[in-house]
């Protein structure tokens, strides 16, 4: 008789989704001059750069979540710097959005090909796809805007030294599943 498998449970008790992120956090002197952006509706705490969203962690099975964070916990690529230099709001979101960020998507697509297949089998699972196109690095600041602008800001930059899987539960907040450092190279 073939054994069913088993599948990673929410930390949270929840029916509300539980999404999978991989994230990178601003450290603690960007959040400090987010929180004084005019646009800002979220917790400072849940605010983060989307690298790649995984799906409802529901959905993954014990076994590919573990490959997971194998595969995670094998990532060698570099630390690299983002900058944010723009508030765009579209009437329904609030985004920090910026240039030099080409180190962010070829992190992005780096991650991408290195988990297509397993990231792949468990959004079929859900009847989604894992996106080809990266979307353009962002730190969303209200999900919920009223705002129509695209404004310049005073550049917000850091570099990224780690990044984060998350489990996002909606209404709930986030919850940490693993962090993994990035390598520091001497420049």
């Amino acid at each position: 008789m073939a054994t069913r498998p088993s599948f990673v449970a929410s930390s949270l008790a929840t029916p509300a989704p539980c999404e999978l992120i991989l994230m990178a956090k601003p450290p603690a002197p960007a959040l400090e001059v987010m929180r004084r952006l005019p646009a800002l509706a979220c917790a400072v705490d849940k605010l983060h750069m989307t690298i790649l969203p995984l799906g409802d962690i529901r959905c993954w099975q014990t076994d590919e979540f573990a490959g997971l964070e194998a595969e995670l916990g094998a990532v060698r690529e570099g630390a690299f710097p983002v900058l944010f230099n723009r508030i765009r709001a579209n009437r329904r979101h609030a985004q920090l959005v910026g240039t030099a960020m080409r180190e962010a998507r070829a992190f992005r697509r780096h991650l991408l090909g290195r988990l297509h297949a397993p990231v792949t089998r468990v959004l079929e699972r859900q009847s989604r796809t894992l996106p080809d196109n990266a979307p353009r690095p962002h730190i969303t600041l209200d999900y919920h805007s009223e705002l129509a602008c695209n404004e310049p800001i005073a550049p917000i930059d850091w570099m990224v030294e780690e990044f984060l899987l998350i489990e996002s539960v909606h209404g709930a907040g986030h919850v940490e599943r693993g962090r993994w450092p990035l390598v520091r190279t001497l420049l």
